[in-house]
């Protein structure tokens, strides 16, 4: 009986630890569907109309605005996911390549934020194109040549060339200088890096 507590306690500890290491794997990737493209934005400000200190919210202006840009940002979210899970773990590593890869040609296939019909559609989506941008990024050290990487490449290289006209020839003064500019200036040089 003296030997035989120490060796079931060894084995509640070695069942205790089994089981621990069991919980912590993680689930298998699982890539989220593609969301249908997103290719005008016409969003208003999110600001009250008449404060020219752009500082007081317009609450249902914000929500419109919100709800406009709502998939981009989820789509955005669920690449950036998909393209850190593709570093992190060799497992799911194929899978969430392909995830990041047939998600973002399908946007560029449609020619995704392409038409940004107002000010503030030009000022919101350099933000969303360094997203996806990052997320291209991350798994081109795991991809081969191929025709989706072409398609997205140039599309990325169009919206870059777009954010830059925009903001070099159109955008008011104070968003031109303002970290709106330095969201499009983080867009168009991850775009040209990668």
């Amino acid at each position: 009986m003296k030997h035989l507590m120490p060796l079931l306690f060894a084995c509640t500890v070695a069942a205790t630890a089994a089981v621990n290491a069991e919980e912590a794997k993680p689930d298998p990737f699982v890539c989220a569907a593609t969301p249908k493209a997103v290719v005008s934005l016409d969003h208003g400000s999110r600001y009250v109309a008449a404060d020219k200190s752009r500082s007081e919210f317009d609450e249902a202006e914000n929500k419109a605005v919100n709800a406009q840009l709502k998939p981009v940002d989820g789509f955005i979210s669920d690449l950036a996911a998909a393209a850190n899970r593709a570093v992190s773990s060799a497992a799911d590593r194929d899978v969430a390549v392909d995830c990041v890869l047939s998600g973002l040609e399908a946007w560029a296939r449609a020619d995704a934020l392409s038409d940004l019909a107002t000010m503030n559609a030009q000022l919101s989506a350099p933000s969303r194109i360094a997203g996806l941008a990052f997320a291209y990024a991350q798994i081109k050290p795991f991809l081969a040549p191929s025709d989706a990487r072409t398609v997205i490449e140039t599309w990325l290289g169009d919206r870059a060339r777009a954010t830059m006209t925009y903001f070099d020839t159109e955008a008011p003064k104070n968003a031109s200088r303002n970290n709106l500019r330095a969201w499009a200036g983080l867009a168009v040089a991850r775009i040209g890096l990668t």
